[in-house]
C-alpha cells in the first residue's frame, strides 16, 4: 500500500492508500488524487491574491517566474502557460503546467498594477506546490510514450535555455528562398550548442513564411535537446 503526502500552505494533504501491480502504477494514482485535493482547496478559496507592496522587491530579486520554467525543463515538463485578465486596478495572473491531459496543476488569480509582478507572484505560488511533489510522483504522471507538445514560443524557449546556461548558443539559419514571390519556401537548418561541446542538428525544414521556418526549427531543437537530456540521465 502507498501512499503520498504534501505540505499545502500549513495543511498536510494526504492520499488515500493505493495498492497496485507496481510501485509507480500506485504512485501514479496517489498523486493523481493530490492534484484533485489541490484543486478542490483552491475552488473553497478562490479569493483573488492581492499582491502586497512589501512583497514586490523579493519577487523581483527571487525571479520565480524564471524558476518554474527551470523547474519545467529539469523534469521535461511544457512550459507554464500564464492565463490575463486586464481590470481597473491593472493585471489578474493565473499559471498553469500542464503536465499531461488529467494533470494540470495550477494557481490561483494574482492581482497587481504590473503585469510582470503579477507573474511573478503566481508563479511563486506554483512553484511552492511544484517542489512539493517529489521528482519520482511528477515522472509517474507522465505517459513515456506520450511526444510531449511544445507550449509557447519555441524561440524565447530557447533563449531561456541559453541565459540559464543548459546550451551555449543557437541558431536558426536560412539556407534558401525558393518558389514564386507570392508563396515562397524558406528552407532552414537549426542547431544548438550544449555546454559538453555536443552540437545538435535539425534536417533540412521548410515553411512559406521564414517566421514559421524559424519557429519549426525551434521546436525540432526542443524536442533533440529533451531527448539529449534524457539520454545523458539514462
Amino acid at each position: 500500500m502507498l501512499t503520498i503526502s504534501i505540505n499545502y500552505y500549513g495543511e498536510k494533504l494526504i492520499s488515500k492508500p493505493y495498492m497496485a501491480n507496481s510501485s509507480k502504477i500506485a504512485e501514479h494514482k496517489a498523486a493523481h488524487e493530490l492534484i484533485q485535493l489541490i484543486e478542490q482547496k483552491q475552488l473553497k478559496d478562490n479569493n483573488i491574491v492581492k499582491i502586497k507592496e512589501d512583497e514586490v522587491a523579493l519577487l523581483k530579486s527571487s525571479n520565480p517566474k524564471g524558476k518554474l520554467l527551470e523547474w519545467c525543463i529539469a523534469n521535461k515538463i511544457n512550459p507554464p502557460v500564464f492565463e490575463k485578465r486586464i481590470t481597473s486596478d491593472g493585471f489578474n495572473i493565473k499559471v498553469k503546467i500542464i503536465i499531461n491531459k488529467d494533470n494540470i496543476l495550477e494557481s490561483k488569480w494574482h492581482s497587481y498594477p504590473i503585469l510582470k509582478i503579477a507573474e511573478h507572484s503566481a508563479c511563486n505560488e506554483l512553484l511552492f506546490i511544484c517542489k512539493s511533489f517529489n521528482n519520482s510522483s511528477i515522472k509517474t504522471l507522465q505517459s513515456p510514450s506520450e511526444e510531449r507538445k511544445i507550449i509557447g514560443d519555441p524561440c524565447s524557449i530557447l533563449n531561456h535555455l541559453k541565459q540559464i546556461g543548459k546550451i551555449i548558443t543557437f541558431d536558426l539559419s536560412q539556407i534558401e528562398q525558393t518558389g514564386p514571390s507570392h508563396l515562397p519556401t524558406f528552407n532552414i537548418i537549426g542547431y544548438l550548442l550544449l555546454p559538453n561541446g555536443k552540437k545538435l542538428s535539425t534536417q533540412q525544414l521548410e515553411a512559406h513564411s521564414k517566421k514559421e521556418a524559424q519557429k519549426l526549427a525551434a521546436m525540432h531543437l526542443i524536442q533533440l535537446f529533451n531527448k539529449e537530456t534524457i539520454n545523458f540521465e539514462n
